[in-house]
């Protein structure tokens, strides 16, 4: 609780230096990935993709003891043999812990996922059809992914285990977003506990905005949410529906790359992205992004030093003073303190645990 109230008290006041450690990180386990997905330009940044080592891992994890961890990066976490030991290792020191997976390779890990004490498995699928799923990811694995998602609840129910509370992600594009309702379904028919439905963010692949937005348009994707959005009730489906159709005039500026500055971003007081190398990064937005949004290292500096590097100093003084220091944070509608309270109630998994 002590922990809580110093983070809110951060927020509030917007201090250059933060004097606690961030209660929630985001820690990239591994750069390996089996996919090739038309959202992301991974095969362009990582060419010696590795694995982030269990004694690394506990090195930060000792150093920070956040509240809440979610080991995900640009990489899938089940590629790295020593995820379970990591989430064990966490889950001892009293942290809720998610990932987020293709979902392409948990369906021989089941019995090891329900038992490592995983809090919240986030499964990104983007499409309720297998040739969707496989123009958007790269590879024909769309009933694999859905075999795997249905073992892990097979196996839940067989142990008579709640967790990990399961959720699917769904990035909407031009070629998915009339597949919602069908995803609600899916969800339905396997067990999954609810699905986060979200924007696509086209910073780091504005060129492909012509391919990923095409000629989706906002009355179309309103009366499809809509529509996913009954579904879901009338299913009884948890979901972040509610919020983006009540939000949507703004979210909708993501789509045209401009997003104006109304939010302010109040991550930096509380929360922090690391990849395999130790670097300190605003969020997990900029897992592609290197060099200049480097705040520090937590290797080579240490925590208190990276934490309140001069560059993290500055980046949270630009933030504090209405500025948008990235192209990302110009393409970004940051969520406020009262927005993840509300997400929290129907989607589990970073306030509460699932």
């Amino acid at each position: 609780m002590i922990k809580y109230l110093s983070s809110l008290k951060n927020v509030a006041l917007k201090p250059n230096i933060v004097n606690n450690p961030p209660i929630h990180i985001q820690l990239e386990p591994t750069t390996k990935c089996n996919l090739n997905c038309i959202t992301c330009n991974y095969r362009e940044y990582v060419n010696n993709p590795s694995n982030l080592s269990f004694e690394r891992f506990k090195e930060i994890i000792d150093a920070i003891l956040p509240k809440k961890l979610t080991l995900s990066g640009v990489g899938e976490p089940f590629l790295n043999p020593a995820l379970f030991d990591m989430v064990k290792y966490a889950k001892s020191k009293g942290i809720s812990v998610n990932t987020s997976s293709n979902g392409t390779v948990i369906s021989n890990l089941a019995e090891k996922i329900v038992e490592s004490g995983l809090d919240l498995l986030k499964i990104s699928i983007d499409s309720a059809r297998k040739e969707t799923y496989a123009k958007i990811r790269g590879f024909d694995l769309f009933e694999k992914v859905l075999k795997g998602v249905a073992t892990l609840q097979e196996t839940k129910k067989k142990v008579g285990a709640s967790l990990p509370y399961t959720r699917f992600q769904f990035v909407i594009q031009q070629d998915n977003f009339q597949e919602m309702q069908k995803l609600v379904e899916l969800a339905f028919e396997i067990g999954v506990d609810a699905i986060n439905f979200q924007i696509l963010e086209l910073s780091h692949v504005a060129e492909k905005k012509e391919q990923l937005v095409g000629k989706m348009t906002l009355e179309a994707l309103k009366k499809q949410l809509i529509c996913a959005a009954n579904k879901a009730a009338d299913k009884n489906v948890i979901t972040n529906l509610p919020v983006i159709i009540n939000n949507l005039d703004m979210l909708w500026q993501k789509y045209l790359t401009s997003v104006p500055a109304k939010k302010q971003c109040i991550l930096p007081w509380f929360s922090t992205y690391i990849d395999i190398e130790g670097n300190m990064r605003p969020c997990c937005a900029f897992a592609l992004v290197f060099d200049c949004t480097n705040l520090g290292n937590i290797f080579s500096e240490g925590l208190d030093a990276a934490w309140n590097s001069k560059k993290y100093q500055n980046f949270r003084k630009a933030i504090k003073n209405g500025k948008r220091p990235y192209k990302i944070c110009k393409n970004c509608i940051p969520q406020s303190l009262t927005d993840m309270m509300k997400l929290a109630k129907i989607l589990p998994g970073f306030i509460k645990k699932g």
